[in-house]
C-alpha cells in the first residue's frame, strides 16, 4: 500500500509530495498497527509493538511515497494525525 500527501492543486507527481505529514494506520477493528522501517525507507507491518524500532506513527518524506509492506489481507484506515508545517489536516 502506498500513502502520500500532495500540495494543494499539485499534480500527482513525486515532485509534489510533502514531507512531515504524520499518519496512523488502523485495522478493521480500529486497532492501531505497528511498523518497522527498513534501510530503503519502506515500512513493514509487525504484529509485535515491542519489536525494535516499531512505530505506530509514520512520517512522510518529501518527494517519496510511504510504502507499507507485509500487511495481512484486510481493510485498513489511514488517518493523518499531523500535517506538515504550513498545511492543514485532510
Amino acid at each position: 500500500m502506498a500513502i502520500s500527501k500532495y500540495r494543494t492543486g499539485a499534480t500527482h507527481s513525486l515532485a509534489y509530495i510533502l514531507g512531515g505529514a504524520k499518519f496512523n494506520i488502523k485495522d478493521a477493528q480500529s486497532k492501531l498497527m505497528y511498523f518497522t522501517e527498513d534501510v530503503k525507507g519502506n515500512y513493514h507491518y509487525t504484529s509485535n509493538q515491542g519489536d525494535r524500532g516499531a512505530v505506530s506513527t509514520i512520517i512522510s518524506k518529501a518527494k517519496e511515497e510511504i510504502i507499507l509492506l507485509d500487511l495481512p489481507k484486510g481493510n485498513y484506515v489511514c488517518e493523518e494525525v499531523a500535517a506538515p508545517s504550513g498545511y492543514l489536516l485532510n
